[in-house]
């Protein structure tokens, strides 16, 4: 039917009737394709529903083991338990809840109460790695009206923990640690944090314990103890234990040092005696959050230390800045925050800084006949 005589052989060739009907099957199968979809939007949602629910809505039948004790006979159904405020939640609940994993079946919860609009500040400090901490006041000061800052004890932190100042001979020796051992300065091989070690500012803190000891025959306890690492957030917490430690063995010491790094956008340095030194800041912590009724006492310290460096230094002091935490300073008159230097610096710069502070605090003490007391109680 589709062939015909080619030639007088009798061979014979498809004829192109076959093209033909491929090409108006596919044709036909491509309309179709197309018009399917549209065959929907001709029938009435309402009457998709009709068909649908009657279906839906059928129960199948029920087994022994869907809650009946016969195949006659029906079990009391027990009512769904809903949320209740009077209905005790299950501590596994709680657990699973605060862990971000569905509750068990079977189990009733209560709604949780709103999350607070931002947590509680640590009344220690709160400093983050690598950003420059916000600079507030140099007094304590409020902007608003010039008042003091004077807030009640937050929730937690007793009033006991704010002790008054030690009496009697000072200890000859001064208390050096860091609260963030992992501060290391970026100049010399760009990193600017060795996290789980102890980095450039221990460094920096060996240098000025030694010029301490050797130059000005001052004893230095420097606490290598880390407590950054694991929890850069738990650093003041685990730095808190350890000053307790050394206050134990030395209750009134000639001043408590915490060393650190700061972090700035730029590298400063200032020129002194041909070498090039890391510029330095003093933070003093308020009672702005915590009970701290002598912290300008800490004030008045570092305001003289900061004096003292402007005059064997001039330019190398950055000036004494003052936060709303307290950052163990309400355990000691004369307990500081230094900052030597920035993420930008060297090791290097930040070690001639330490000894210009050494110096500096060293003549600070004589000057307020610390340190001859403190020799005659040895």
């Amino acid at each position: 039917m589709f062939t015909r005589r080619t030639n007088p052989w009798g061979r014979s060739r498809p004829s192109r009737l076959w093209v033909i009907v491929i090409l108006i099957t596919f044709v036909l199968l491509g309309w179709m394709w197309r018009t399917m979809p549209v065959v929907w939007t001709w029938i009435p949602p309402v009457d998709i529903l009709k068909l649908a629910m009657p279906v839906l809505s059928t129960q199948p039948p029920a087994s022994p083991s869907d809650g009946r004790d016969g195949a006659g006979t029906d079990v009391e159904q027990k009512p769904q338990l809903t949320p209740s405020r009077s209905q005790s939640v299950p501590g596994d609940t709680l657990n699973r809840r605060n862990d971000g994993t569905p509750p068990l079946q079977g189990t009733t919860m209560q709604q949780p109460a709103a999350a607070p609009a931002r947590q509680a500040a640590d009344p220690e400090g709160d400093d983050y790695p690598d950003l420059d901490i916000l600079r507030e006041d140099p007094r304590g000061m409020s902007p608003s009206n010039g008042a003091e800052k004077k807030q009640e004890s937050p929730a937690g932190i007793p009033a006991t923990d704010a002790p008054s100042p030690p009496t009697g001979e000072p200890d000859p020796v001064i208390l050096l640690y860091h609260t963030h051992n992992a501060e290391n300065y970026g100049a010399d091989d760009g990193a600017s944090r060795f996290d789980g070690r102890n980095a450039g500012v221990f460094t920096a803190g060996k240098r000025l314990a030694s010029r301490m000891q050797e130059k000005h025959k001052l004893r230095v306890f420097h606490s290598d103890v880390i407590h950054d690492y694991p929890s850069y957030d738990l650093a003041y917490a685990q730095s808190r234990k350890t000053l307790l430690e050394m206050l134990s063995r030395y209750p009134n010491p000639l001043a408590i040092i915490d060393l650190h790094r700061d972090a700035v956008p730029v590298r400063e340095t200032v020129t002194i005696g041909g070498r090039k030194a890391a510029r330095i800041m003093i933070v003093i912590g308020t009672d702005a959050r915590a009970p701290h009724p002598h912290w300008k006492d800490n004030l008045h310290f570092a305001e003289a230390v900061a004096a003292k460096l402007e005059e064997l230094a001039p330019g190398l002091c950055k000036g004494v800045v003052t936060k709303e935490g307290r950052y163990h300073q309400q355990m000691h008159p004369r307990a500081l925050l230094v900052e030597i230097g920035g993420d930008r610096n060297s090791i290097a710069e930040a070690q001639v800084s330490a000894e210009i502070f050494a110096d500096a605090l060293t003549k600070v003490l004589r000057e307020k006949g610390l340190l001859r007391e403190a020799k005659k109680g040895t």
